[in-house]
């Protein structure tokens, strides 16, 4: 979408007039009692405005297109409207745009993790087929060697591969306990979020950020290491599982369950809060 295009979409959306609160609760009664198609679109189309201002945000920070984060954003604000329950008194958007940034969130995972087709994609499976198999054996740095010199590769680049496959994909930007909560009031930082949205987005924000707090209590001193070197860590700033392993004097295996029994707690703390939860269905739901 060229720039003039863009400026013209933004024109376009918002131009469409905004619901007032019941307005808003009747179209998604409508919707969700009786599938009125009309309520839904009317419903969403009132609020892509608010897509686009969290697309703009997005835009800033990635080399990914303007209208390929609205069309994410859009798909998320559909989803929204699947699960929003009007009887919580919540504003539509104040709970849509997690999903709004969800969605876009992922797109740019996927977007950073995509690995070309054909060899490489055939290499890098190889790779951890014969990395499992040599784990499962209880090696470790040896088999690394040995395998380098059986795909013809130099030791640098099957560090670069095993890499690859060391950096687990998170649906969220996550680099530290703070910004789980704080992307939320910074998407609603556009002007086209009244006052009062933008007050119930700060009630939320803070509801997620206790329960991330309280997450990250229940983990012990390597687990808690582990999550915040990996997965809250700046991206090209993560450590490698040999990292920690070599950290901890433990090998990367040993390394690998720290994390994912860190990642278990995590999870189960979170599922445990009604905030929590919401930000975990993302990840099984897209």
């Amino acid at each position: 979408m060229t720039q003039t295009l863009s400026n013209s979409y933004h024109a376009l959306v918002n131009r469409i007039p905004k619901l007032s609160r019941e307005r808003e609760h009747e179209l998604a009664v409508r919707w969700r009692d009786e599938r009125d198609l009309a309520a839904r679109d009317e419903l969403v189309g009132c609020n892509l405005r608010h897509v686009t201002a969290v697309a703009s945000r997005f835009r800033r920070q990635t080399a990914v297109s303007f209208d390929e984060l609205v069309a994410e954003g859009n798909i998320g604000l559909f989803h929204a409207v699947d699960k929003f329950d009007p009887e919580q008194g919540t504003r539509f958007i104040t709970y849509a745009v997690y999903w709004i940034r969800a969605y876009m969130s992922q797109h740019l995972v996927r977007s950073r993790s995509l690995v070309s087709t054909g060899v490489q994609s055939k290499l890098l499976s190889k790779v951890r087929r014969e990395r499992s198999k040599a784990l499962a054996r209880g090696e470790d740095a040896a088999a690394d060697s040995r395998l380098a010199e059986e795909l013809a590769l130099s030791p640098e680049r099957l560090r670069s591969l095993v890499e690859r496959l060391d950096v687990r994909d998170v649906p969220w930007d996550i680099h530290s306990e703070d910004s789980l909560s704080s992307g939320l009031s910074a998407a609603l930082g556009s002007p086209s979020f009244s006052a009062e949205e933008k007050a119930l987005a700060a009630e939320a924000e803070s509801r997620l950020s206790a329960a991330v707090s309280h997450a990250m209590s229940t983990l012990d001193v390597r687990e808690r290491y582990v999550v915040q070197r990996r997965l809250m860590a700046h991206e090209g700033e993560q450590l490698s599982l040999a990292e920690i392993g070599r950290n901890f004097s433990v090998s990367r295996e040993r390394a690998r369950q720290i994390e994912m029994r860190a990642l278990r707690k995590l999870k189960i703390a979170l599922q445990r809060s009604a905030v929590g939860a919401e930000w975990l269905a993302y990840s099984t739901a897209a």
